[in-house]
């Protein structure tokens, strides 16, 4: 389990000179190494979530993926092969999932 980031504000974050930085793995290890922590992990996924909430469309207007992927896993954690496959069939022409 990684430490707790601390909670700098934000523009002693921005103050820090990162010229040097050249990717974003160089820029969470040198975080890591400043600040201590990850950047990643549950707080950064759920802060991650809130934002994609909040902003569902990107800039260039397409709907984020997160939300398509989300519901797919959730409805393969839910299913039932035997009880989808006896009530429900796959329509050829447009691959929706209708009853039988």
């Amino acid at each position: 389990m990684s430490a707790p980031v601390s909670r700098l504000p934000p523009d002693a974050l921005q103050a820090r000179d990162w010229s040097h930085i050249k990717s974003g793995a160089q820029f969470e290890k040198e975080y890591a190494k400043v600040y201590g922590g990850s950047l990643k992990g549950g707080e950064w996924g759920r802060a991650l979530a809130r934002y994609a909430k909040q902003c569902v469309r990107r800039a260039d207007g397409a709907e984020r993926p997160i939300w398509n992927d989300a519901s797919a896993a959730v409805y393969c954690w839910n299913s039932n092969y035997d009880y989808e496959v006896s009530h429900f069939k796959i329509d050829p022409k447009t691959l929706a999932r209708v009853p039988r």
